[in-house]
């Protein structure tokens, strides 16, 4: 379902805009656990879970994993961060563990082979 709200541009003329599709913080993780093919928790920037009920986040956009051969690092700062201004991130292994920055995705997306 595609909703439309009226907005007031710049030069004060009206115009209908597509509204952005909003989604819960637990869906998001879902989201981009299905498409970069591991699982992730979002946080405050104080480092505390955001509760995975709490709505209003834009829906992940991407469509397809991010390369293989870039760190975890990377990935926060060119995927995660410019979606979600004011959240950050942690990338977990299999174990549920924190990765390191520093680690290729493709060792965290190897860590899930054969969990499934």
């Amino acid at each position: 379902m595609l909703r439309l709200h009226w907005t007031t541009t710049s030069d004060q003329s009206s115009a209908i805009i597509p509204a952005k599709k909003m989604s819960s913080v637990a869906n998001v993780e879902r989201r981009i656990k299905r498409i970069e093919g591991f699982r992730v928790r979002i946080l405050h920037l104080s480092g505390a879970d955001v509760r995975g009920d709490r709505a209003g986040l834009p829906q992940y956009a991407y469509h397809r994993a991010a390369e293989n051969d870039i760190t975890v690092e990377t990935w926060k700062t060119t995927r995660f961060r410019p979606s979600y201004p004011g959240f950050e991130v942690d990338v977990v292994n299999v174990r549920g563990n924190s990765v390191q920055g520093n680690t290729k995705l493709d060792t965290v997306r190897a860590s899930y082979q054969g969990s499934k």
